[in-house]
């Protein structure tokens, strides 16, 4: 549904360069237009960041004012991009517990190196919530939880220099000053999908992205027979007696095929999987009409449609009798949405950590007229079979749980062991 939040949050750091400033009127334009988001979640107040949009120039001295004014629509699927352009960053090895602000590891970039678990107490002598106050609209997120990770996930990539001095806390109490600092790279990859042994009953599947483009494909197919390629490495691995626990919380989306290959791998029925208000024409699904959205430009929506589980798309085996838990977190956006509600609507897995980031919806870039900037927007509202709608709200666990710092070990992996 979403390429992942990586690629979106490279676009958003791109180096700015200047545009005429008739294009504000079609970046005006294409949000009233082609927005399919723009009439849910507090319309007035969206309508209120357009009209603010309307008085800003479109020129180089402009455009970080106007990604910070698009941030304010709190879609995390609307963002600005220029084509052509090679994503260069500054980055930090700083590790994070998956789906928390807890260090797990900095080992090149800290001075001191830290292994182990740590939280950050202060950041430049500012307190966290000073901190997220100061930087939460400098990305774009859908809802304030979805924010508040991602601002903290500022710490790993920057497309300026990271250099900050860390006030942390094991989680045995013990007080460290460290700095922080970053290299200019590029960002490499990991695995979309990993796979280890926790025991003879326990197997752990770790899937990072549902979007394996390895920063360099760009043929959707190819992209997902990657996917499919390590998936299936994966799960031949898995015994027909172990439990699964599939970890997504900092997994930023991806293809809807991916979804699929992963659902047909632990659902043997054929599924409802979204229902669709489509802004425009898709191959998508069965023509049926469920909802009724009051949108500013009526003449703009095309279809109402379903989505059905593919079943043409198969992994290497099946997995319809294994037990799964499923891990979630505000790290988990867009179609890893759509993956973990399935698993949870459709009755196939727990899911247990804390809500997901709340953002759902088929991302499609626009050109801005006599510019080389385009404008990332949803073309569609997305349910969930359920009827629930994802975006601005998330999929909320069966058990909530977040990891206190209190032990050494991944606290919300340990909790969903004992389930």
């Amino acid at each position: 549904m979403a390429q992942s939040f990586n690629k979106f949050f490279f676009f958003m750091l791109l180096i700015l360069f200047g545009c005429k400033k008739e294009s504000t009127h079609s970046l005006v334009d294409l949000i009233e237009k082609k927005y399919a988001n723009f009439p849910i979640n507090d319309y007035a107040n969206k309508k209120k960041i357009v009209d603010q949009l309307k008085k800003i120039d479109f020129k180089d001295e402009n455009i970080s004012k106007i990604r910070e004014t698009l941030n304010l629509l709190n879609d995390g699927h609307v963002y600005l991009a220029k084509k052509g352009e090679t994503f260069f960053k500054y980055q930090t090895d700083l590790a994070f517990v998956p789906g928390s602000n807890l260090i797990q590891s900095c080992l090149k970039s800290c001075q001191p190196s830290l292994k182990g678990k740590y939280k950050i107490i202060s950041i430049d002598n500012v307190g966290l919530e000073k901190f997220y106050e100061i930087n939460k609209f400098k990305v774009f997120a859908s809802t304030i939880h979805g924010r508040r990770h991602r601002v903290f996930q500022s710490l790993i990539l920057s497309p300026e220099p990271i250099l900050k001095n860390l006030l942390v806390e094991s989680y045995d109490k013990k007080i460290l000053e460290v700095k922080l600092t970053s290299a200019l790279e590029e960002s490499k990859s990991k695995a979309c999908v990993e796979g280890i042994r926790l025991s003879n009953k326990d197997f752990l599947i770790t899937i990072n992205s549902l979007w394996c483009d390895q920063g360099t494909l760009i043929d959707s197919k190819k992209i997902f027979q990657t996917f499919k390629s390590q998936w299936d490495d994966v799960i031949v691995k898995v015994n027909e007696s172990d439990r699964i626990i599939l970890d997504l919380r900092e997994n930023n989306g991806g293809g809807d095929q991916e979804v699929m290959l992963v659902l047909n791998t632990f659902i043997s029925n054929k599924i409802l999987v979204y229902r669709y208000q489509l802004l425009k024409e898709t191959i998508h699904g069965v023509k049926e009409t469920f909802f009724n959205i009051t949108h500013p430009n009526k003449g703009e929506w095309v279809r109402k449609e379903d989505l059905y589980l593919d079943k043409n798309i198969k992994p290497i085996k099946f997995l319809f009798s294994n037990k799964i838990t499923t891990l979630i977190s505000p790290g988990c956006f867009s179609s890893c949405e759509g993956l973990a509600g399935n698993l949870k609507v459709h009755k196939r897995s727990i899911l247990v950590g804390q809500r997901t980031h709340g953002g759902l919806g088929e991302p499609t870039l626009y050109q801005i007229n006599s510019t080389p900037f385009m404008v990332n927007l949803p073309a569609n509202v997305t349910w969930l079979s359920n009827n629930q709608l994802v975006e601005g709200v998330g999929i909320f666990p069966d058990f909530d749980h977040a990891d206190q710092n209190k032990n050494s070990y991944d606290e919300v992996l340990n909790f969903a062991l004992l389930k």
